[in-house]
């Protein structure tokens, strides 16, 4: 067994518990994008493939991971989400802040 990690509490907002959290990779799937996401203050074992539909709360941490890593795949419109005016998408999903 490894080291037992307290595990930090999310922040609430806008009534949604949301976690602070570092992009590590990339990869298309079908016509979208995911990120593997690391939950900051957590173990690898808890990192997940989240869409990036979803993580319209980390479009700075989603700039930054391809800022670091310039020939890592990227979605066709990273440009369009990044500037904010990308098609709307579904509520996003918890546990995606970047505070």
């Amino acid at each position: 067994h490894g080291p037992n990690l307290l595990k930090p509490p999310p922040e609430l907002i806008d009534n949604e518990e949301e976690w602070e959290i570092e992009v590590i990779d990339g990869r298309p799937v079908g016509r979208g994008f995911n990120y593997l996401v690391h939950y900051i203050g957590y173990s690898d074992t808890e990192n997940r493939w989240i869409p990036m539909s979803q993580l319209r709360n980390a479009k700075d941490t989603i700039a930054k991971y391809h800022e670091r890593h310039p020939s890592a795949p990227k979605p066709q419109n990273l440009a369009q989400f990044l500037s904010g005016k990308s098609k709307p998408t579904p509520k996003r999903a918890p546990g995606v802040s970047t505070s």
